[in-house]
């Protein structure tokens, strides 16, 4: 249990009808930003405290202080259990990355079609034309840079914030799995041990919200919402596949004979996962249709061999379910941990 105690720089008025706003946010030294300062007394182990915390700050509008003066008391106790990796902070930093990703793609496409003078496919000119020394093609080119210079601010900003995170140590610890696309997908799953509830979620849980739970089910007309959110969130099924072909493409051509075990939280190499899984599944046959092995409108009949187009998705899946499971355990172990 921890107790908070808040004393104000300035006395409160007697004759106040209630307790003075708690403003600003706190920093590392326990104040915030106006001149309010929190002093924490833990009364026993059951309530671990973690670098970074924002829960005390965030739960000072909902207490029940009695003021005394100038100073006044919260009861702040939050059960283990409730503490979450997830971090809101680290999701708008994400927001913040993919809105001037996105700004900066779509002025470049503009930048693109000032300057192009080709036809398209279908025999149409739709560019303008125009030479770079152009006065409106160099502004434009001038805006798509400081579009950049932003672009590449937030995503330090966002590879810093994912580097102070409890899972920090492990995603540096995996070969490929950058900072960047690790924090993005912190962003969409929150905690992941922890489920939206705030309860424990299995792994599998876990798959089935990013995508990767059963493969037969598909997206198909009618579907209801709660059909379709059992199919997973396909922002989180995105960033896992980004993740996987980054790790895929660190791995190097030597892994693809390697067995050397994987191990199940800190993986020395993720991609020989990729090549273990491929090699396996040399010669396999469909055992239902498969339109992913056959042209449109003919998919491969059922005793056929997969293709190898479908050997690398399926090893490419079951890669992203290896790091999924690897992180659900990471975070799991965070949890258990006495200095959580």
């Amino acid at each position: 249990m921890t107790a908070l105690t808040i004393t104000r720089d300035d006395q409160v008025p007697s004759d106040s009808h209630g307790p003075p706003v708690v403003a600003g946010s706190t920093s590392g030294s326990g104040h915030t930003s106006r001149g309010v300062q929190i002093s924490s007394a833990a009364a026993g182990p059951d309530l671990p405290t973690r670098q970074g915390s924002h829960d005390a700050h965030d739960r000072l509008a909902g207490g029940n202080p009695t003021w005394n003066g100038s100073a006044a008391t919260i009861d702040c106790s939050i059960p283990k259990a409730q503490l979450s990796l997830a971090d809101p902070f680290l999701a708008l930093a994400a927001d913040v990355l993919d809105d001037a990703e996105r700004n900066r793609i779509a002025n470049e496409n503009r930048l693109r079609q000032l300057t192009r003078s080709e036809t398209d496919s279908d025999g149409e000119e739709r560019g303008f034309g125009l030479d770079e020394t152009h006065p409106d093609v160099a502004r434009l080119a001038a805006i798509v840079g400081m579009l950049e210079k932003v672009e590449h601010q937030a995503s330090l900003n966002l590879q810093r914030m994912l580097r102070a995170h409890a899972l920090g140590p492990w995603v540096k610890a995996q070969k490929g799995v950058g900072d960047k696309q690790a924090a993005r997908l912190l962003a969409v799953i929150g905690d992941p041990y922890l489920g939206p509830d705030g309860q424990p979620r299995t792994v599998s849980q876990l798959w089935s919200y990013c995508g990767h739970g059963d493969p037969s089910r598909k997206r198909r007309k009618g579907m209801t919402q709660d059909d379709l959110f059992a199919l997973g969130n396909p922002v989180a099924k995105s960033r896992v596949w980004l993740i996987s072909c980054a790790v895929l493409k660190s791995g190097g051509g030597e892994q693809k004979a390697t067995a050397v075990p994987v191990s199940t939280v800190l993986a020395p190499s993720l991609a020989a996962v990729y090549y273990r899984r491929k090699a396996a599944t040399v010669g396999r046959a469909h055992a239902a249709d498969c339109v992913r092995c056959g042209p449109s409108g003919k998919p491969a009949l059922v005793g056929t061999p997969w293709s190898d187009a479908h050997r690398h998705a399926d090893a490419l899946r079951v890669l992203g379910k290896t790091i999924l499971r690897d992180l659900w355990i990471e975070a799991r172990r965070i949890h258990e941990s006495e200095n959580y």
